[in-house]
């Protein structure tokens, strides 16, 4: 399988940088994967599960936060605000912001930025949840 050159990074590391054959990740249209030779691209994405397979075909998943993913010139770099491996993934603390961001959905909130976030939040918690459970 052919390679391309993937650089994963967030606002205080780098994931990866280095030769993949495949990563794959949601955006609002769900899941894809974007393998050597893509057109250009560019999307957002949003929070869910994050493959990333090696040049050396070493496959690691984790969960990344909502970012930007862009192909160009068969080089691909995914920006996002956070990823964590399931080690990291405080569930009982996932759960808290799911229960804290569920109340707040029922209270019907009257500020539609703040509506906005709070699902944003929920959106997060059930990923990481989903993420932190799924083994392989």
């Amino acid at each position: 399988m052919d390679n391309f050159n993937l650089l994963v990074i967030t606002p205080h590391k780098k994931i990866f940088e280095g030769e993949a054959s495949k990563i794959a990740c949601k955006n609002l249209a769900g899941e894809f994967s974007i393998l050597a030779n893509h057109e250009n691209y560019i999307t957002t994405t949003v929070p869910g599960k994050l493959i990333i397979v090696s040049g050396n075909n070493e496959e690691k998943d984790y969960f990344a936060s909502g970012g930007v993913l862009e192909v160009k010139d068969g080089a691909v770099t995914l920006c996002v605000d956070t990823v964590e491996t399931r080690e990291e993934i405080d569930v009982m603390r996932a759960k808290l912001a799911k229960e804290k961001t569920e109340k707040k959905l029922e209270n019907e909130i009257d500020s539609r930025i703040e509506d906005m976030r709070t699902k944003l939040a929920l959106s997060r918690a059930i990923e990481r949840i989903e993420f932190a459970k799924d083994k392989k």
